[in-house]
């Protein structure tokens, strides 16, 4: 099973949990040149500064751009608990 493989190869790791994935889309207001704007580069380093912070709290698994410049523009994984309902339906 493969949580027991990772509870094997991760010690530290809880059989309770999980991960979540995200992904990245452009936005529909997005246009060439943005990335001159004052704006824009503000929200560009708040937005890194949040993906250290989840990091460094240790709920952030992996995060990166696909760069490819296509509609979908990275990847989030976060590391997430079991809650209750998902419990349940997991024993079903």
């Amino acid at each position: 099973m493969v949580v027991r493989r990772h509870l094997q190869e991760n010690p530290d790791a809880n059989e309770n949990e999980h991960s979540l994935s995200w992904l990245l889309k452009k936005g529909p207001n997005r246009k060439d040149g943005d990335g001159k704007n004052p704006e824009v580069q503000q929200l560009q380093k708040d937005h890194l500064a949040n993906i250290n912070r989840l990091a460094e709290m240790k709920k952030l698994v992996a995060a990166g751009p696909f760069g490819d410049n296509g509609e979908l523009r990275g990847l989030f994984v976060f590391r997430v608990g079991l809650n209750e309902g998902s419990r349940r339906s997991g024993q079903n």
